[in-house]
């Protein structure tokens, strides 16, 4: 298996005063990975991320995805269902 990672996501903390009194502020820094076409990507979203110079898609794990045309070919999903919910009455 290549391994394309960066960097993993990481979590990080900082102090920030507010009127005198201090907190704690936390937030994550996106992993990133390498495209196939060289180029670096961030992953925010746990679905998909593509890249801006050859539109591949990575997942939030950083592995690449299929063409969006085969996306819910076995499920009979349409891409708009698969990132954005059905709105089927259940």
């Amino acid at each position: 298996m290549r391994n394309n990672m960066i960097r993993h996501r990481e979590m990080k903390v900082e102090n920030v005063v507010i009127n005198g009194q201090t907190f704690e502020r936390v937030y994550f820094e996106p992993a990133i990975v390498r495209c196939d076409c060289g180029h670096e990507i961030e992953l925010h979203d746990s679905m998909a991320n593509g890249c801006d110079h050859c539109d591949r898609e990575y997942n939030g794990s950083g592995q690449l995805l299929a063409d969006r045309c085969f996306w819910g070919e076995e499920t009979g999903e349409s891409v708009s269902d698969i990132l954005y919910g059905r709105d089927d009455d259940y």
